[in-house]
């Protein structure tokens, strides 16, 4: 069986990943295969053959990803495949593009505008397999985690016990994500202290990669910068973005903000 958590990007996806990740391990019923994607110019392109083989194992498959992946309708009929996605409050999401890809303006828009996109597809396909989708908010996963890991569980028809879900929520609560990205923080200037004596401008290079793409933590994706100061407390937008781009964003998705059941009062 297949589960690909396919969240909106920068709305909990990792998180998402690492509970269904956690629970497949700790029940001993799978294994987590990290990030994929169908960008062909990306090393990590997935070829759907490997979908459909991992979607035929007995045991579950976990990725994640943040596309509509074309191959998802083919693996949505043959009932092997289950999808886990999480949303969040767009400007909430803009926050934290902007915070962790310095994205501003009509990027910005492009990013939430390919964020809804996915977004849009995946519920087409959801509207025809309902049962195949775990669809989570990310407040309120954020509100009660434990509550989400024991929905993602049922949802992947697996009985781990009250211990196993205490251990799961362990791993995945805040506080361990925090020590992660703190000690890939800690790898980070490591390695472009140790770079920087080698060649300056090789440096600068690799510190411009890791602005795009992040210093990820192989196990568990987590980046250097997953986590903000804010520490992803819903609602954050109405003091971290300026007012003119808050109405900006408020306008362009006005239908989706409302239809969500998000306050679309200024800040």
């Amino acid at each position: 069986m297949l589960a690909i958590c396919n969240g909106m990007p920068r709305a909990g996806s990792t998180l998402q990943y690492n509970v269904a990740r956690c629970l497949v391990e700790k029940t001993g019923t799978g294994e987590a295969h990290a990030f994929i994607t169908a960008d062909e110019e990306n090393p990590r392109r997935i070829k759907v053959g490997q979908l459909h083989e991992w979607a035929a194992d007995d045991a579950w498959r976990v990725v994640k990803t943040h596309e509509a992946l074309d191959a998802a309708p083919e693996l949505l009929a043959t009932g092997r495949l289950r999808v886990l996605y999480v949303y969040r409050d767009l400007r909430d999401v803009a926050v934290s593009i902007k915070r962790a890809f310095a994205a501003t303006g009509d990027d910005l828009m492009d990013q939430l505008e390919l964020g809804v996109e996915w977004y849009d597809r995946l519920d087409a396909l959801r509207s025809e397999h309902r049962e195949c989708f775990l669809w989570q908010r990310y407040e309120d996963v954020y509100g009660d985690l434990p509550a989400a890991i024991h929905d993602a569980a049922m949802f992947l028809g697996l009985d781990p016990g009250s211990a196993t879900l205490e251990a799961v929520h362990a791993e995945c609560r805040l506080e361990s994500a925090e020590k992660i990205t703190q000690a890939a923080r800690r790898e980070l200037a490591r390695a472009l202290t140790a770079l920087r004596k080698e060649s300056p401008a090789r440096a600068d290079a690799f510190a411009a990669q890791v602005r795009d793409a992040g210093w990820a933590v192989q196990e568990s994706l987590l980046h250097h910068h997953h986590i903000s100061a804010g520490r992803g407390v819903p609602d954050g937008w109405r003091d971290k973005l300026p007012e003119d781009e808050a109405a900006r964003i408020t306008e362009r998705f006005l239908p989706w903000l409302v239809d969500r059941g998000y306050d679309i009062a200024p800040s």
